[in-house]
């Protein structure tokens, strides 16, 4: 039985947890330390080693365990409006999610108590977090008699985002992979707003018919268009704040100033919405912003060459 029931939680984690998902998180969590290191200056120097890896794995886990929650949350709501969906099918039961869910969240804390105290610490509020938000969700839920509400749904979700950002950079700092600065927290809401921005535009229509959980369903899409360009914008120019290139040298500082070029792309995401090309969300341009930063983030800090590696201390 325990065999069938991995076999069920399998195929809806191959559903609702494409390979990308787990991709962000690694990409996530890689931008998250590298920058903190980027963020103390062009003395300090970054290399991924194997508290990379362990960082990213937690981090993942936990997103999996919250994908799963979250499908258990929504299931009466799915019921109307997602009826496709594994769990709304019958194609894996609630308990099995949980047990699941459960599982990968005691996995995470392990891996982020191998790294020290304060990493378990941060990444068990992202957890909580993710748990209080059920409660939550049903007041709000109640509150407005059923009816969707995306932009306070997303209001509701988005601090678990916050805190494993924050898990992040002040794990880095424990472990030694950065220096410990107070600066590196500035990318929190860069990462914030690259995420945010995807997240609008990939519900977000400029034509009929509008889905339920469109932001353009409660919201005119143009505002959801000026959204798009200023988290995206804040996201590319915020980063570029933290990295500093003015202050980099040679090959690195051309580098660090590449994330300016993806500040185009906000603005042709709402040019094709301008087109009335916009019928069904289409996210490419704002996936590419979002990885494109990640991605710049770690390239620069990992080609400083005459600075320091920071002294790694493992808690005792």
């Amino acid at each position: 039985m325990a065999a069938e029931a991995a076999r069920r939680v399998a195929w809806f984690l191959r559903e609702r947890v494409p390979a990308h998902h787990g991709l962000y998180g690694v990409v996530w969590s890689v931008a998250g330390e590298a920058g903190s290191a980027l963020a103390a200056g062009p003395a300090a120097r970054w290399r991924p080693g194997v508290d990379t890896a362990v960082r990213a794995s937690a981090l993942t886990l936990t997103l999996v365990g919250m994908r799963m929650l979250d499908d258990v949350k929504d299931l009466a709501h799915d019921r109307v409006h997602e009826p496709d969906r594994p769990l709304v099918r019958g194609d894996v039961s609630t308990s099995e999610l949980l047990s699941a869910a459960a599982g990968c969240g005691v996995a995470a804390l392990a891996l982020a108590r191998s790294l020290g105290p304060v990493s378990a610490r941060r990444l068990a509020v992202a957890q909580a977090y993710g748990i209080v938000l059920w409660p939550l969700d049903r007041a709000v839920r109640t509150h407005r008699r059923g009816r969707p509400s995306p932009v306070l749904d997303s209001a509701l979700a988005y601090p678990t985002q916050v805190w494993g950002s924050l898990f992040l950079l002040e794990s880095a700092g424990e472990t030694g992979a950065a220096p410990r600065s107070r600066r590196a927290f500035a990318l929190v809401p860069v990462f914030a707003s690259a995420f945010l921005q995807f997240e609008v535009a990939r519900k977000t229509r400029s034509t009929p018919p509008q889905g339920a959980g469109d932001y353009s369903s409660v919201v005119p899409w143009q505002a959801c268009a000026a959204a798009i360009v200023a988290l995206g914008e804040a996201a590319v120019w915020g980063s570029l704040a933290v990295s500093a290139p003015w202050k980099l040298s040679g090959p690195q500082r051309l580098v660090a100033w590449s994330p300016a070029a993806l500040s185009v792309l906000p603005p042709a995401v709402v040019l094709g919405m301008l087109r009335g090309t916009r019928s069904e969300p289409k996210a490419a341009l704002s996936i590419a912003l979002l990885l494109g930063l990640y991605l710049s983030i770690p390239t620069v800090a990992g080609m400083a060459r005459n600075g320091t590696a920071p002294e790694v201390r493992r808690p005792q």
